[in-house]
């Protein structure tokens, strides 16, 4: 036991040379962060499930000014944002997005100027592939500032 915690303390650079077996038992290097994974719940082999929605307007400065949604594709695959739905926790607000293909990279605005808006003091809000069934993405969030985009 000994000799183990003396290994384990002296197995670095110049005292490997000292004493021999430390090699076998090396402390593993770090797993690297891998940043191309930017959200760990995409089922895998699914490129679709690369886009999301990265930014939101949801309480403009004045009344009339229009709310909106910036959805951006990570994956390597154009998608087609046919049949999908940006909908409110209570399903009161639902706004249907474009037959649009969002190519790799590319970011989509969809402007909604309903009265039925999602609540600036809160909500949950789901990214929805209607035709699929599938949920996307979940946003859960607090009061938004007045005026001032949510960057996701």
């Amino acid at each position: 036991m000994l000799r183990d915690t003396l290994l384990a303390l002296f197995c670095t650079g110049f005292f490997l040379f000292l004493f021999p077996g430390c090699e076998s038992n090396p402390t593993p290097p770090p797993t690297p962060i891998d940043s191309s994974k930017l959200f760990q719940n995409i089922p895998p082999g699914s490129s679709k499930y690369l886009v999301r929605v990265v930014e939101l307007n949801l309480n403009p400065k004045a009344p009339d000014t229009a709310e909106f949604f910036v959805l951006k594709n990570f994956g390597t695959t154009i998608v087609s944002l046919n049949d999908w739905l940006i909908v409110s926790h209570d399903g009161s607000y639902r706004l249907k997005l474009d037959e649009w293909q969002l190519l790799t990279g590319q970011l989509y605005r969809k402007i909604s100027l309903f009265t039925d808006r999602p609540r600036e003091t809160g909500d949950t809000l789901y990214l929805l592939d209607k035709d699929k069934g599938d949920t996307i993405q979940t946003i859960i969030y607090g009061p938004l500032p007045k005026g001032e985009p949510y960057r996701l």
